[in-house]
């Protein structure tokens, strides 16, 4: 998540991060993994994703995503347009129309296939985002722990308060009684949420309270920012 959206700020100061886009290394960082998993499961040839993605990234360094901008709705919808795109020019340089092989042709449950894969790429690619800048926070601010202590509670979910706050301790060189383990445990819990509907925020076009929660209950990502919203407000 770019350090541009603050947070704590109102929800209507916060900003889509559109004009980053076109840069390839953040396409590849954030979107990179969901744009690869799309096309294993569009294409009916695995040897031609490399292919595809490749040509579609040439593409991106080439032109940019030059008309990408956030009148159009969701960036993910754009994106697996584009990437569609690029597998039906990939397949009229292979085979010219008349002469491409029926078997080859997408059935509609392949098609309903790869939407499924796109939607789950896409909330592990959000996800990450917003482990990786819980993890920056912690980095900013070793005292929080708040990586540290919400990776042992989603690693060792079968241990109890007292067991995680022996974890914590160790891994983090400092002793945490389990009651400590508790507190930071929820702290982390809701600068995680806050991380995620800012990184889910930045691929709208349109920032509201709405559209935020409909991409979140769409990537059955809700859940993870409704509780501690709710106790914030």
């Amino acid at each position: 998540m770019s350090s541009a959206i603050a947070l704590g700020r109102r929800l209507d100061s916060i900003t889509t991060q559109w004009s980053q886009i076109a840069n390839l290394q953040y396409f590849l960082k954030r979107y990179g993994p969901a744009a690869r998993a799309y096309l294993g499961a569009i294409l009916r040839e695995p040897d031609a994703v490399d292919d595809v993605l490749q040509a579609f990234l040439l593409r991106v360094v080439q032109r940019g995503f030059g008309n990408v901008r956030p009148s159009l709705g969701r960036f993910r919808d754009y994106l697996k347009a584009a990437l569609r795109h690029a597998v039906w020019n990939h397949r009229q340089r292979q085979r010219p129309t008349q002469f491409l092989d029926p078997s080859m042709i997408p059935t509609e449950q392949d098609e309903l296939k790869a939407d499924r894969v796109w939607l789950a790429e896409w909330r592990n690619c959000m996800l990450d985002r917003a482990w990786a800048a819980l993890e920056k926070h912690q980095q900013r601010e070793p005292s929080s722990g708040y990586y540290t202590v919400l990776k042992l509670a989603v690693t060792h979910r079968e241990e109890d308060s007292p067991q995680l706050a022996l974890r914590a301790s160790a891994a983090l060189n400092r002793p945490m009684t389990a009651v400590a383990f508790r507190k930071q445990l929820s702290r982390a819990r809701r600068q995680f949420a806050r991380y995620l509907e800012h990184e889910v925020a930045a691929t709208l076009g349109t920032v509201t309270r709405t559209a935020i929660d409909e991409e979140l209950a769409d990537l059955s990502l809700l859940e993870y920012v409704q509780h501690y919203r709710q106790a914030e407000e």
